[in-house]
Formats: structure tokens, C-alpha cells, sequence
């Protein structure tokens, strides 16, 4: 796909080219959707870092975008091999991070309602209400690796940790 600065890919406004490499040309746009800046790369969009964290020693990582399209909640560390986790919100339109947790917290992810996120918690799934703060621990009993919500929202899946063939599938009422 040939890019050039001014033309459009879908609704992203191409901008400038940030670089190539073996996969292609990865050009800076802008979304005026969530009124930012992003990286189409021609084939997906990949949202640029956002702005630097107010402790510089921490890093925002697996940022996940609120149903709403207004705020990014995303970790502070990395559950192996490096930092402390936490639970951070990033307001797109005041442009401020909210500390929501301040030791605990991979790989958040929105529940539909927008107010609360679903979250790895060591080996545990937990939901934080993002209002309240308030962390509710998901009684599974068994060490998992990670989770997928389901399209609808209904249904949990839990991969456990000690099998590559342990998935169990949770619903809710």
C-alpha cells in the first residue's frame, strides 16, 4: 500500500512517516475519532506511547481503550521479568493519568458497562471498579495465566497455568 503525508486510510489522516523496516512503512496519522494521534501501518492501527508517566521510572503497558472511546487503562509492569504492577487510567481529554491500583494489575480489559476492568492479578482474575477503586477478587481456585471476555460479556474463559489444555469457561448471571 502506497502512503503519502495528506492522504487518508480509512478515517486516519496520514501525517508524516515514523519508519520502515521488513514489514513496511509505518506512517504517523491522526484519528479524529479520539481526536490522537496513531501509527497506521497500512494493514492494522497501532496507537502510539502515550504521554510520559508521572513517575518516569514506570512505564504504561498493555494500554486498553474504554468502550467509550475517552480513557486508556493499562499496567505498570510487566508480570515476568520486570517492575511493580499497577493499575493506571489515562484521560484522553484532560490528558491526566489516575493511579487506580498501586500493587497489583496485568492486562486490563473493559467490561462493557465502561466502569470497571477485568484484570490478571498475579495468578487470579479480580474486577476494579474504576470509580470506587474497590478490587473484586474472581473465585476460581486454580492458577491461571491469563482470560478472554466474551463478545457478548457473558462468559468468562480461564486459562490455567499449569496445562496448555486447562481453558475453562465461566459464566456469569
Amino acid at each position: 500500500m502506497n502512503l503519502s503525508a495528506g492522504s487518508r486510510l480509512g478515517p486516519y489522516e496520514i501525517v508524516a512517516p515514523i519508519g520502515a523496516g521488513g514489514m513496511g512503512e509505518v506512517w504517523r496519522g491522526r484519528d479524529s475519532r479520539i481526536g490522537r494521534e496513531v501509527a497506521p501501518d497500512g494493514t492494522a492501527t497501532r496507537i502510539e506511547p502515550l504521554p510520559p508517566m508521572p513517575d518516569p521510572k514506570k512505564r504504561f503497558q498493555t494500554p486498553a481503550l474504554s468502550p467509550d472511546g475517552k480513557r486508556f487503562a493499562g499496567a505498570t509492569g510487566q508480570p515476568v521479568g520486570g517492575g511493580v504492577p499497577g493499575m493506571w487510567l489515562y484521560e484522553l481529554e484532560t490528558k491526566r493519568y489516575e493511579q487506580l491500583s498501586a500493587d497489583r494489575g496485568f492486562y486490563p480489559q473493559w467490561l462493557p458497562d465502561g466502569k470497571r476492568l477485568l484484570f490478571l492479578d498475579g495468578d487470579k482474575a479480580a474486577v476494579i471498579d474504576v470509580a470506587t477503586k474497590q478490587i473484586r477478587p474472581i473465585p476460581f481456585g486454580r492458577k491461571l495465566r491469563g482470560f478472554e471476555l466474551s463478545p457478548d460479556a457473558h462468559a468468562l474463559i480461564l486459562f490455567e497455568r499449569t496445562s496448555e489444555a486447562d481453558i475453562w469457561l465461566v459464566t456469569s448471571k
